[in-house]
Order: structure tokens, then sequence, then C-alpha cells
């Protein structure tokens, strides 16, 4: 597993020895960061069920500005910030240039500071509690992001929910058994 793209690219990610964890796979985020393209430079992210930091440290590598992730495993915050300082040594970036949060908690009893503010929201759930918190993630979402924000969803192949609200702008993948990524804005701004 590593870094797909931007700076840092090619740097590997420790993966936590967590099982419950289960990586973002490097040809998904890349497919995602291509179809975002050079609008992440400079974005504010959240990465949700951050697990490796995989989604927030590629966001960090091709450009973005702000990056939070939150993951309730401190083992995986372990991970994540043996990570990040990878990244960073190989971005060649300092601390102070960088703003980087990691939260350890709950995902769904975390709230933003200045609700709205995020341009991207990644979120990577565990498979087996992904339907019974489905509602939870996405108003967490509603309540993260920018008015034309966009909310990627990892999900099992099989999976094809759409909230009220919400508009589905792309589904990629979907084969049983397989992650698919699924592309959410909220309806009153989808183009």
């Amino acid at each position: 597993m590593r870094v797909t793209g931007g700076r840092a690219r090619g740097i590997p990610l420790k993966i936590p020895k967590d099982k419950r964890i289960r990586p973002a796979l490097d040809q998904v985020r890349e497919s995602i960061f291509s179809s975002i393209g050079a609008s992440i430079e400079n974005a504010v992210v959240l990465d949700l069920f951050s697990g490796t930091g995989s989604y927030g440290l590629e966001s960090l590598s091709r450009g973005a500005r702000s990056v939070t992730m939150i993951e309730l495993e401190k083992q995986s915050t372990q991970t994540i910030r043996t990570n990040l300082i990878a990244v960073q040594k190989s971005m060649q970036l300092s601390t102070p240039e960088v703003d980087v949060t990691i939260h350890c908690c709950n995902v769904l009893q975390w709230q933003p500071i200045l609700p709205n503010s995020f341009d991207y929201v990644f979120a990577d759930p565990p498979y087996s509690i992904l339907v019974e918190i489905q509602d939870g993630l996405f108003e967490l979402a509603r309540n993260s992001l920018q008015k034309e924000g966009i909310l990627w969803l990892e999900a099992p192949g099989e999976y094809d929910f759409i909230p009220d609200g919400w508009v589905l702008l792309k589904k990629k993948g979907g084969k049983r058994g397989s992650p698919s990524i699924l592309k959410y804005q909220m309806a009153s701004f989808s183009s």
C-alpha cells in the first residue's frame, strides 16, 4: 500500500495489525483522485474511518490545504501518525506548514468546529456496520461539507443507498464482493 500521486507518490503506508481495518486499495484511491484532478489543491478534506490515513494522506500529497482524519481505534491513529511523518518527510514539509488534525474518537460523535467547511469528505466505514450507520454518516457529511462539497463513499459493490436530500453523481464498481466508490452531493447543489 502506497501514496499513489502527488509530492509523496510511491511512499509506502504502514497498515495496523488490527484485523478490523480494511485498507483502501491503491487502485481505488488512484481512480478517485484522478477524477478529482487539480481541484484537490488547496482543498479542505475530511477523512472518516481513516484506518491508515490513506485518503487524508493522499489528499495532502496532492496539495490539500487542510486534512482532518477521524479514527476510533487507538492503534490505527498511531499508524496514521507514523504514516503522516513519512509523507511529510517525503514532501519536505515541516509540521507548521501543514494543517493536519487526527482525532481518535467515534466518527458519528465527532462534530466539525466550523460546520460546512469541507470541500471533500472521504468515508470508508467497516462494511459490516454501514447500513446501521448510514443515516448518521450522511447527516455528518451534510453538516461538514460546504454547499458544493462532495462525499466519496467506499462501500460494498451491492450498496445502493441514496438518502433524501442527496444525489448520487457517480458509482464506480459494483460487483458483488468487491468495493465500489460512490460520489454524492447534496441535492440542492448538484449540477
